[in-house]
């Protein structure tokens, strides 16, 4: 069966919208859903930077979270990678909670008020 130009075209827009959406997903479906799953549990702001998610693990970078959901609080934490060993593989497998959690280079600011309380 040989494919005719009309069936290569339908091809090439198919395959084009599929990467077109892969690329949509991957740049604002997915970190606004891990955004809105991080604010739904810290109630301050919480901004990062990029995500992975592959065989062997999953996680963020430059995490940061501040004292109040305010545009202009200060941050109190911040990290430059999160990463936990819940990948491609372990949800395969039926492993979705994640047994270790590794913070690299974590920065945290503790501020007193003029009363000495936190």
């Amino acid at each position: 069966m040989r494919f005719t130009s009309k069936k290569w075209r339908w091809f090439g827009v198919g395959l084009a919208i599929i990467v077109a959406g892969f690329f949509v997903v991957r740049t604002w479906v997915v970190p606004a859903v891990i955004l809105s799953q991080l604010q739904a549990h810290y109630k301050g702001k919480v901004v990062f930077q990029n995500w992975w998610f592959n065989w062997q693990s999953s996680g963020i970078t430059g995490l940061k979270l501040s004292e109040t959901p305010a545009s202009d609080s200060p941050v109190w934490f911040s990290a430059d990678r999160i990463a936990t060993n819940v990948s491609i593989s372990r949800l395969i497998r039926g492993q979705a909670m994640p047994t270790s959690i590794q913070v690299d280079r974590p920065e945290v600011t503790f501020r007193l008020d003029v009363k000495g309380q936190p």
